[in-house]
């Protein structure tokens, strides 16, 4: 069987798979039109052509992990160079309680890699973040933003926070999965 493409995140809640979003163009673009008709409609694709780019690109700087009802989203920015050789990058990262007990977020971990091989860790048990140490009950989120600077323009982050059930005192870890950091290039990316 051929292997289906992943599915497009929507902002409307539904997930639109490659092979539908292209036959909804090609059936778009058949439809018989007068001249100005047909010249809004160029428009509108051209549009959307560039709107997919960004979204493309949105994916390409965005991880989602789910640990023992513990979501954790992190989505990178793109930022200009600092200075020569030195990259900065913000990322935003948002943590939501999905489960049926409260938890707290007690410390996190994180690892940064350049494309350069430079490797910056922040050791497991770092108290917090951003100085607090949220405690979330259920459908309750927390949010951040951060940064971290790398000697190259590209890298990666990944990590965990660790939490405790306040219901039961059981500590886990939930992941942090793995997303890209990228500085922008001259085609947009």
């Amino acid at each position: 069987l051929p292997r289906r493409p992943p599915p497009f995140p929507s902002r409307f809640g539904a997930e639109i798979h490659h092979e539908h979003l292209v036959e909804a163009l090609r059936e778009e673009f058949r439809r018989p039109r007068d001249e100005a008709s047909r010249s809004r409609a160029l428009d509108l694709a051209f549009d959307a052509i560039r709107e997919l780019g960004v979204q493309r690109q949105l994916l390409k700087r965005s991880s989602a992990a789910t640990t023992r009802g513990v979501r954790v989203v992190v989505v990178t920015q793109v930022s200009e160079p600092k200075d020569e050789g030195r990259y900065v990058f913000p990322y935003h990262v948002h943590v939501t309680n999905l489960g049926d007990t409260t938890v707290q977020l007690l410390s996190r971990e994180w690892l940064f890699t350049s494309s350069l091989g430079q490797v910056t860790v922040v050791q497991k048990g770092a108290p917090g973040v951003v100085g607090r140490q949220p405690v979330l009950a259920p459908g309750e989120a927390f949010e951040y933003v951060s940064y971290i600077q790398l000697d190259s323009p590209s890298g990666t982050l990944q990590g965990s926070y660790q939490m405790v059930c306040h219901s039961t005192a059981a500590r886990f870890d939930a992941k942090i999965a793995t997303a890209q950091l990228l500085m922008p290039t001259s085609r947009g990316e």
